[in-house]
């Protein structure tokens, strides 16, 4: 027994949790965090796009280059993605997992792409990428040639 300090006598018993009830509030516990993760600004990335790990969603009111956006894939793509292995089952309307990119292109930046490499020119901050292109994956397959050869200004 527990003396209080207001002289009221408590019993206390001692409980052991049933399996189901520790499994149910574990499970209760993982949809929690899912959906937290899902719809409260959070996004985590475990594709190698870029780092692996959990990001904060921002508004911002323009974006920059250095900026991580998060999009969804054209269906064609997302079919092309999945069944490659390179991107799971997620909540875009195409069930696709959405990317999670880093920004290197912006407006009034030149772009030129073609099946050896993309180029980029970035006219604000004078930096320059040069980013090779791969025939074939990490898994070997063949990835397609682009059909957008060419140089652009971004608008």
């Amino acid at each position: 027994m527990l003396q209080c300090a207001n002289s009221m006598n408590i019993k206390f018993k001692q409980k052991k949790l049933k399996a189901s009830t520790l499994f149910f509030s574990i499970l209760s516990i993982v949809v929690l965090f899912y959906y937290v993760i899902t719809f409260i600004l959070i996004r985590l990335n475990t594709t190698s796009s870029v780092k692996k790990g959990l990001y904060t969603i921002e508004k911002p009111t323009a974006i920059i280059s250095g900026d991580y956006i998060a999009f969804c894939l054209s269906d064609k793509l997302a079919n092309i993605a999945q069944s490659n292995g390179y991107i799971a089952k997620g909540e875009c309307p195409n069930n696709s997992q959405p990317l999670l990119k880093k920004v290197i292109a912006t407006p009034g930046d030149i772009v030129t792409i073609n099946n050896e490499h993309v180029e980029i020119l970035n006219t604000t901050s004078k930096n320059s990428y040069f980013l090779t292109t791969f025939k074939n994956d990490l898994k070997g397959n063949q990835i397609p040639k682009t059909t957008h050869n060419g140089t652009k200004k971004i608008n």
